[in-house]
């Protein structure tokens, strides 16, 4: 009998829950410190593919291919280690400002603890989050770096940095999914795939009058560097929305509600999702704007302008997000950000990192509770916290296995008009969450109408028969993994 159907079994990150696959194929400012300097933005040059298993995403919009993102074994770069992070430079930054990038990194890594995953296959070996880092003039930006960063000029002349995370996926054309960040899979013990390429990049102005002082309290003209490559490693970490961008949304947007009234220091009332499943139920990874909302960016442009709505994140109204980002002022870097002055709050607990802008003479070099408790609720562990609320999913391609192994083997096969079985467990036995309860696949189908795929008797998985008929000799099957309630936290 004719074997024409490999299963190839790929588990793609998904937060909450995730599509897995059964498949054959392999997946899976110019400032002189007299002015506000702004977090910034850029574009990227349009890549000559949009295939999704060989492109990343970041968190302006723009894909990058897995070659242009490669981390390089040649000398031409720089690599410091420190602690989970390895960074790479470009463009030759001085010695003092590595100094601070060292001991920003060092700060976060005391902050959030490294998870490990284990699985039902065993342990995860703990991954270095890999960091590019670009010493770039944002006027007069050198044409080696430009092409070597793969990006589109001009660079904004009112930043001071840029930080973005990447995001591998996502994997379906037909809807906007909910994607992982690299840093953050690697950081809760997850391996993303593939593993040879940069998690996060941070792109520092030059041109900037710098700080380069940590200790120091003050520095009249000067950006202080610590507190803006704090700022922008928590975009790498996840302060990140993709509102507006399509091809998929992020864990932030997903914590994003709106109130009626924000109440200085936390809470609300009348606290709605910003992000729907299309659906309206808990088995799709497929997400849209809550059609209650009405304009996202009417919204944001307003919010903290009473009388209108205010965005805020997570059910507790936590904090306000928002504000204005200088010639930034898009829709997802301005959702991306905390409003520090909303509807009368002040005072040292609203000095967020995550401020659109920062003044010379300004330092914010400590993480707020309120930027913490938004950690949690993402799903970090934060150092000395107990109390942390965030759940998270990390699914895994089964190819980071030994293909000899039986725990979660990737290949699948059988006869047209047969039917084969494959366990809940055989789906599941690589994943990783921290929440308290199991896993659980809640929904498995296909887009071809010549397969049929039914529960099996016992419960227990599921039943595939493809159709004497069916044209191909490779089948697609997704299926979404759930956990977390469709929220984080």
């Amino acid at each position: 009998m004719k074997k024409d159907h490999l299963f190839r079994l790929k588990q793609n990150g998904r937060t909450y829950w995730g599509y897995l696959f059964l498949f054959l194929l392999y997946f899976f400012s110019t400032s002189t410190g007299l002015a506000q300097s702004f977090c910034g933005t850029y574009q990227a040059v349009a890549p000559a593919t949009n295939n999704l298993d060989s492109t990343v995403l970041d968190r302006f919009g723009n894909r990058f291919t897995l070659n242009k993102l490669e981390i390089p074994l040649t000398s031409q770069s720089s690599i410091n280690n420190t602690n989970y992070f390895e960074v790479t430079s470009l463009g030759n930054p001085p010695v003092g400002v590595m100094d601070v990038v060292t001991e920003v990194l060092d700060y976060i890594s005391a902050t959030i603890i490294q998870q490990q995953g284990n699985t039902d296959c065993g342990v995860i070996p703990i991954q270095d989050v890999n960091l590019q880092l670009a010493w770039i003039s944002f006027s007069s930006p050198d044409p080696v770096l430009v092409n070597a960063l793969d990006i589109d000029l001009p660079l904004p002349t009112d930043g001071a940095g840029i930080g973005t995370p990447f995001y591998t996926g996502p994997e379906d054309n037909a809807c906007d999914e909910l994607v992982l960040e690299r840093p953050y899979m690697k950081i809760n013990g997850g391996l993303p795939i593939p593993n040879n390429i940069f998690d996060a990049r941070i792109l520092l102005n030059s041109d900037v009058n710098w700080n380069l002082l940590s200790s120091s309290t003050n520095f009249p003209g000067q950006i202080d560097l610590f507190s803006v490559v704090l700022h922008e490693m928590l975009h790498a970490l996840g302060y990140a929305s993709r509102v507006g961008l399509g091809e998929a949304f992020s864990i932030w947007d997903q914590n994003l509600r709106t109130t009626d009234a924000y109440i200085p220091g936390g809470g609300g009332s009348n606290i709605q999702d910003l992000l729907v499943t299309t659906n309206g139920q808990c088995d799709l990874n497929c997400w849209q704007i809550n059609p209650a909302i009405g304009s996202v960016s009417s919204l944001a442009n307003n919010s903290c302008n009473d009388p209108n709505p205010d965005v805020v994140f997570g059910d507790a109204a936590i904090a306000p997000i928002g504000g204005n980002a200088g010639s930034n002022s898009n829709l997802a870097n301005q959702l991306s950000h905390l409003n520090s002055g909303c509807n009368g709050q002040s005072g040292s607990a609203f000095n967020y990192v995550m401020q659109t802008g920062i003044m010379p003479n300004e330092a914010r070099r400590v993480i707020t509770d309120s930027e913490l408790q938004i950690l949690c609720g993402l799903g970090y562990t934060i150092n000395g916290t107990t109390s942390c609320q965030g759940c998270y999913v990390i699914p895994h391609y089964d190819q980071y296995y030994d293909s000899e192994s039986p725990c979660c083997y990737a290949y699948r096969n059988v006869c047209l008009g047969e039917t084969i079985t494959i366990l809940n467990e055989d789906l599941l036995c690589n994943d990783i969450t921290n929440g308290a309860s199991d896993l659980e696949v809640v929904r498995i189908w296909s887009s071809y109408n010549s397969v049929l795929i039914l529960p099996n008797s016992n419960g227990t998985g599921w039943d595939i028969t493809v159709s004497p008929t069916y044209p191909a000799t490779a089948l697609l099957v997704f299926y979404t993994v759930l956990r977390c309630d469709c929220k984080n936290g």
